[in-house]
């Protein structure tokens, strides 16, 4: 069970560094170096700055880029709603704001939350 345990986390953790190399590529015109040394190196350089645990590290940076990726996703969507007045198609309903703005603040309590967990303690 320790062998398929290891190997889940790694595929997880493969997944979502490589969602995050092609959000940084794809999305933020990020040159592709910079873009792998950041999926990379970023977890690395918590581990060799002490922290302990692995699954910390996991937990760290899956909160953070998933957070980040999140609040990516929420202004694709603003975006959205923006172009279709403009282009004269459906107009989203009016609550649809509000909501994404709530969406959006839980992301980034939620990523700051996170990064002072983890770099106060």
């Amino acid at each position: 069970t320790l062998l398929f345990g290891i190997l889940t986390t790694f595929s997880s953790y493969l997944a979502l560094g490589l969602t995050f190399l092609r959000t940084l590529m794809l999305d933020f015109k990020t040159p592709r170096v910079i873009a792998w040394a950041l999926a990379i190196f970023v977890p690395l350089i918590a581990v060799l700055l002490g922290t302990q645990s692995l699954l910390g590290v996991l937990g760290f940076t899956g909160a953070v880029f998933l957070g980040v990726e999140g609040l990516v996703v929420l202004a694709m969507r603003w975006t959205l709603i923006r172009s279709a007045r403009g282009m004269g198609r459906t107009v989203p309903p009016r609550y649809l704001r509000p909501v994404l703005v709530a969406v959006a603040a839980l992301l980034v309590v939620g990523v700051i939350g996170e990064l002072a967990r983890h770099l106060v303690l």
